[in-house]
């Protein structure tokens, strides 16, 4: 773990909800990252669609593990592949948005326990869809 900058998972919450466009909000305030090593973890569209959303775009330097993130001040993004832009639809629960933030939690809580990250912070869930994935 480190001593002086936590490492801080970042998600951006259920596909089909609210959390990327929060996400994108967040992360426009880079001074909220300034003490930490935080990685944003998500997939590339569902990103996009947030920055979108919240007429907000922000150029985050890209890793490819949480070891790399630890190396970068500030925020990053690590890019997973967890749902399909065509199988989510905007407000409606499904197993596919639950399996989506199902698999980036369990990524997260994995590098947590290799002591890899140090938090997580996520974006909104959807209990019924994390259910039904």
């Amino acid at each position: 773990m480190s001593a002086t900058r936590p490492v801080i998972a970042l998600t951006l919450g259920d596909p089909a909800g609210i959390g990327p466009e929060l996400i994108a909000r967040l992360v426009a305030e880079p001074e909220q990252f300034a003490e930490t090593h935080s990685v944003l973890v998500g997939d590339q569209w569902l990103w996009e669609q947030g920055q979108r959303q919240a007429g907000l775009f922000t150029q985050l330097p890209r890793v490819a593990s949480f070891a790399e993130a630890r190396e970068h001040e500030g925020l990053s993004l690590m890019l997973v592949e967890s749902v399909a832009q065509q199988e989510v639809t905007l407000a409606e629960e499904s197993a596919a948005c639950g399996a989506s933030t199902l698999a980036v939690l369990s990524r997260c809580l994995e590098a947590a326990q290799n002591e890899e990250v140090d938090a997580i912070c996520f974006a909104p869930l959807n209990k019924l869809s994390m259910k039904k994935g």
